[in-house]
């Protein structure tokens, strides 16, 4: 009887064992980590406020950075007051612009567009420090800010505006845009100049 009790015992005990293997898993699983939304977004995915702003920030970022490099190396002093005021203009706007983004509590934050712009800006940069200084880099570097300017009022037109989710962003795009078309405008009254005196 002894030894049919413990067989019984050991039996259930084998049983008990194999019934914990195969049941359920009641435990909590393992959180999923989902892709970051920019991770899977397409390339050419409309612009949030955040990202707007990271986009200004590379516009003047840039513009002040061919500003101080032509305000040291240019020939002309109309070519080193249109660097000066570049980087005046620039220094205004990002000011500004910081206001307006505290106010609305966003941030500048990266995106395909503000990368390819600083890609772009950053590429045509390092063109004029390879440019003999005199006549030659003066002229590139209008023709440098016509193409980089040409290349915002772009963005703003098709990337920016249509794509801003507040009044305030939309009249401070609006502004912005006024700065850059009216740089725009005088980088080409100033290659015609230039061109003029060279001939």
């Amino acid at each position: 009887m002894q030894t049919r009790n413990k067989t019984l015992y050991m039996m259930s005990f084998v049983l008990a064992a194999a019934c914990s293997r195969t049941s359920p898993d009641t435990s909590a699983p393992e959180p999923v980590v989902e892709p970051t939304p920019a991770a899977t977004a397409p390339a050419e995915r409309n612009t949030s406020d955040d990202e707007i702003f990271g986009v200004l920030d590379v516009i003047n970022d840039e513009a002040v950075a061919h500003g101080e490099f032509m305000k040291k190396w240019a020939k002309t002093q109309k070519v080193k007051e249109f660097a000066a005021m570049m980087i005046n203009d620039h220094d205004f706007v990002r000011e500004r612009e910081l206001k307006v983004r505290g106010a609305l509590d966003l941030r500048a934050t990266s995106s395909r567009l503000a990368s390819d712009l600083k890609q772009d800006s950053q590429q045509k940069l390092d063109t004029m420090g390879k440019i003999d200084k005199g006549d030659t880099l003066d002229k590139a570097y209008i023709d440098i800010q016509i193409d980089v300017h040409a290349g915002w009022l772009a963005a703003l037109d098709n990337k920016l505006l249509p794509y801003a989710q507040t009044d305030e962003l939309r009249d401070e795009l609006e502004e912005v845009r006024k700065i850059v078309e009216s740089h725009y405008n005088l980088a080409i009254d100033m290659r015609t100049k230039l061109t003029g005196e060279t001939k």
